[in-house]
């Protein structure tokens, strides 16, 4: 929560490593120019929206409380004071933990945790049905999650947990540049080797 530290921030530079005068913080006494939202845990994934171009991120939570949040510009995203997961222990991060007045809410969030690794926008013509849907790729949930948010009330959002069968930490998702969707999982001594997956249609 500190604005003069770097710990729980995501920070906006250019190119060069000068500072964009329109961030947030800028010519702010005590504040990190650097500076473009704060209040995070542990961002793990960022992709741009194809269509409206905000930035997305994923963050693992502590116990529970994964999320998928909107970045804007300023914003602050609660922690340490506000989790929908528990401290290690099965504690509250505060007295008043899951929302307050300011503090940004999710998009999406998992409970239990599937500690997110990465996060990806679908934009080619391979499976046009999965088009502008959202990839996550789980570590601890072991699995490669789809959502949708283009469901009609009263639930917008539909989830679909693939590839479960397989036991493995999905650590990153990718569109590459023929339309297919690529994914790494990790090397696990004993259990799984490391592997970059094409996922194909079936015919």
């Amino acid at each position: 929560q500190a604005l003069d530290y770097d710990s729980g921030k995501i920070m906006r530079i250019n190119d060069d490593g000068s500072i964009p005068q329109d961030n947030p913080f800028v010519g702010q006494t005590d504040k990190n120019p650097q500076i473009y939202a704060y209040g995070f845990r542990n961002v793990t994934g960022l992709a741009w929206h194809p269509e409206t171009g905000e930035l997305w991120g994923t963050e693992i939570g502590p116990m529970g409380g994964d999320e998928l949040n909107i970045i804007r510009p300023g914003a602050n995203y609660g922690w340490p004071l506000v989790s929908l997961g528990l401290m290690y222990g099965s504690s509250l991060p505060s007295g008043q933990s899951w929302y307050r007045p300011d503090m940004e809410m999710p998009e999406m969030y998992w409970m239990p945790a599937i500690s997110p690794g990465s996060v990806m926008f679908y934009t080619g013509d391979v499976y046009p049905q999965w088009n502008g849907h959202v990839f996550v790729g789980a570590l601890g949930g072991q699995m490669l999650q789809r959502a949708a948010f283009n469901h009609p009330p009263p639930q917008t959002q539909r989830r679909d947990a693939m590839f479960i069968d397989m036991h493995a930490r999905f650590r990153d998702v990718k569109q590459g540049p023929d339309g297919y969707i690529y994914v790494l999982t990790e090397q696990r001594p004993g259990r799984n080797t490391g592997a970059v997956y094409r996922i194909e249609p079936a015919n």
